[in-house]
């Protein structure tokens, strides 16, 4: 019948010539966009934040200086704390593109016949 038992015990097909081996392409992420949730371009286009997810400025600013943020002059702590806040974000805008980049993005994806393979 064509059938036969190897030697794991499974049931595989004789004379069946193997599958071939499709190579899966590797792309830069191209991040989310309204194709993958129509909430993004709604998101991108109400704000003109660069990313978000992390602490809010005020706390960073009183764990780091004991201080409010509005109350740190413009010198180098206000940028420490909007630098600290920046690596805080969970995921970045990219408004120019319409797209939302995760901060924990692994930058590639393996597509296999036109399927993300993340």
């Amino acid at each position: 019948m064509g059938f036969g038992r190897n030697s794991g015990g499974k049931t595989e097909k004789k004379n069946d010539p193997p599958l071939p081996k499709k190579e899966a392409t590797i792309i830069p992420c191209p991040g989310i966009t309204e194709a993958d949730d129509p909430k993004v371009k709604k998101y991108l286009t109400r704000t003109a934040a660069l990313g978000g997810g992390g602490r809010s400025l005020a706390e960073i600013a009183e764990v780091l200086f004991k201080k409010c943020f509005s109350k740190l002059k413009m010198d180098k702590n206000r940028q420490r704390v909007e630098d600290q806040q920046m690596h805080e974000w969970k995921w970045r805008n990219d408004h120019a593109n319409m797209r939302v980049f995760s901060a924990s993005c692994q930058l590639i994806v393996r597509i296999l016949s036109g399927l993300y393979l993340a």
